[in-house]
């Protein structure tokens, strides 16, 4: 009987304990009611809304752990990274694909330059405050689809940035959880510090929603990289595309022939960036007659990468030295190589250079002609190689989901997927291959 009467006390305890939460609870017991309110006679009642928050999360809690109550490589996870994962698939309901997608990529263990995983840095990313009018949900969802997958990762609709995009595909692809860190960093702290130890402000022409159906992260990523790899000395504007001083583009004038950038300097007669730069024109602006300056004068306008620009960006996003190796000009478009070594011997070498990068796992930068004739000057264009064998060079086109082998005046290629993945024989890369960027073994 004594046993009965103790295991009785002990049920009633224990049902006081799991009772729910319902209004009408008094003041003792008001700990319970995280914002609640006492009414006019002290009756405590919880907040609306902070009762419909709860319905919320745990209705999310519920539709993550049936997506991966079955899952292999999410119950083989450290309990404590499940409970990260958990808690950001509560919080963020839009991006429970995405997280499990990175869950099935394997890399939610993925770790940073200095110890610290993928899943570490997106929950700073959910605790922390992003800029005014950026998407914080969307933003999450877009950066960890490009990491888990990067071949969503696109240039964009009418982007001339396909060497951002390039570089941002091998930043996903090959250095995870340092390109996570990197956008996390950008949003909530309005700077990162690169692999390579130098700082990357955020470009706040990258916040505003350009409709070019690109990541929100990646509008932010691509417009900073592209800052940073101006050096700082001029600007970058996503909304027009092009680099120049201060982000302002006035205008385009020709100097020589060559199409020039042409920016407007509002304080001085000469350009402090570049004090040797001559004035090219004047432009009546606003009613206003204004001195237009040339960035450089050997260099034509562009929205993409400089073969430098580059060659710092990847510096950046490895840690390492890396060198630009391409060919050198003679009289406009003939090449050196061209003339003095058979196309059988510059095959197998560009091929040999290139797998010595991909067998260490490195994906390769590389820039070619991508006209019709391989011998045309009228377009460059960034790619990454992956794989080369037999006699198929393996690329991504950071056009994405929009490569569909068509287009008038550009290569004849096979598309593999629809992200961008292309072949084409070697011998036809071999006579398009303008540059590429090998990654040294030392770290800076």
């Amino acid at each position: 009987m004594k046993i009965q009467r103790q295991s009785q006390t002990n049920q009633v305890r224990s049902t006081t304990r799991l009772e729910p939460v319902k209004p009408g609870k008094t003041p003792e017991t008001k700990d319970r009611y995280e914002g609640a309110s006492p009414t006019s006679s002290g009756i405590y009642k919880p907040d609306p809304a902070l009762l419909a928050a709860s319905a919320r999360q745990q209705k999310s809690q519920s539709e993550w752990k049936k997506r991966v109550e079955c899952n292999v490589r999410y119950s083989d996870l450290a309990p404590e990274k499940r409970a990260q994962l958990d808690k950001l698939a509560a919080n963020s309901p839009g991006a429970q694909e995405a997280l499990l997608k990175l869950v099935n990529s394997g890399k939610v263990d993925a770790k940073d330059k200095a110890g610290k995983t993928i899943v570490d840095h997106l929950q700073k990313y959910q605790e922390s405050k992003v800029p005014d009018g950026f998407d914080k949900e969307k933003g999450l969802r877009d950066l960890v689809t490009a990491v888990a997958d990067p071949g969503t990762i696109r240039q964009g609709d009418n982007r001339s940035a396909c060497a951002q995009t390039a570089v941002e595909y091998i930043a996903a692809k090959d250095h995870p959880a340092d390109y996570v860190r990197n956008n996390v960093e950008l949003l909530t702290q309005g700077k990162t510090v690169m692999a390579n130890g130098e700082t990357m402000p955020l470009n706040p022409t990258g916040l505003v929603n350009d409709g070019s159906n690109r990541g929100s992260h990646s509008i932010v990523y691509q417009a900073s990289l592209s800052d940073y790899a101006n050096g700082h000395t001029i600007g970058y504007d996503n909304g027009s595309q092009f680099h120049g001083r201060s982000g302002e583009r006035i205008a385009s004038t020709t100097l020589n022939g060559e199409p020039l950038n042409c920016y407007a300097d509002k304080l001085k007669d000469v350009d402090p960036a570049h004090p040797t730069g001559e004035p090219t024109t004047t432009l009546v602006i606003d009613g206003k007659t204004r001195t237009v300056y040339t960035r450089s004068i050997d260099e034509p306008q562009h929205g993409g990468f400089t073969d430098e620009q580059a060659q710092k960006a990847m510096n950046a996003i490895s840690g390492k030295e890396t060198l630009i190796e391409g060919k050198k000009t003679v009289s406009g478009s003939q090449w050196i190589d061209d003339l003095l070594v058979p196309d059988s011997m510059k095959q197998r070498q560009l091929a040999n250079d290139l797998n010595a990068s991909l067998e260490k796992g490195e994906t390769v930068y590389v820039a070619v002609s991508w006209d019709k004739d391989p011998k045309g000057s009228n377009s460059r264009h960034a790619l990454a190689v992956e794989k080369i064998e037999n006699g198929k060079v393996y690329l991504r086109n950071p056009w994405g989901d929009a490569e569909d082998g068509l287009g008038e005046g550009t290569p004849e290629r096979t598309v593999l997927d629809k992200q961008g993945r292309i072949t084409m024989s070697l011998e036809d890369f071999q006579k398009r291959y303008q540059a590429r960027m090998l990654i040294q073994s030392n770290e800076r």
